[in-house]
């Protein structure tokens, strides 16, 4: 799939590293073709050699900032680096797939939840969010019949 895909060409390396007080560090470095560049070409293939010289050392050394670690990898080569952006988990709203799955339960099922209790509780497990509907967040499911003017 991936070798005949639309995939783009994506090396990935991951190394965990002691240093002299024995404090575990992890490192990785993600690098990825620009459009058109193919694993066939040349310079992917001289890349994927540099990228496996690196050492776990070098790799998740916390004391080895990235611009240097990169300059020395590709010390041939001009290398222009991004600004470095915190990374951030934007999960999107969940509530609107759980209205979705809410819509696949049958109308009898449904209100049979909301004779035991007066609300549904739902947990999204990409986020953790927790979205609560009750009786009338659902009326569109429990009376379908009835349309809005």
């Amino acid at each position: 799939y991936f070798t005949t895909s639309v995939q783009t060409p994506t090396l990935f390396r991951v190394a965990t590293w002691h240093d002299a007080d024995d404090n575990l560090h992890a490192g990785a470095l993600f690098l990825q073709a620009l459009p058109g560049l193919t694993t066939e070409d040349d310079d992917w293939t001289r890349m994927t050699l540099l990228l496996n010289t690196l050492t776990p050392s070098e790799l998740a050394n916390p004391a080895l900032p990235p611009e240097t670690l990169l300059a020395n990898l590709f010390a041939q080569d001009d290398v222009r680096l991004a600004k470095p952006e915190a990374f951030t988990l934007q999960a999107d709203d969940p509530r609107p797939r759980m209205l979705a799955a809410l819509a696949t339960i049958s109308v009898e099922n449904l209100r049979e939840m909301f004779e035991k209790a007066d609300e549904i509780s739902l947990t999204d497990q990409t986020s953790g969010k927790l979205e609560t509907f009750t009786e009338s967040d659902l009326q569109h499911l429990l009376n379908p019949d009835v349309t809005k003017h």
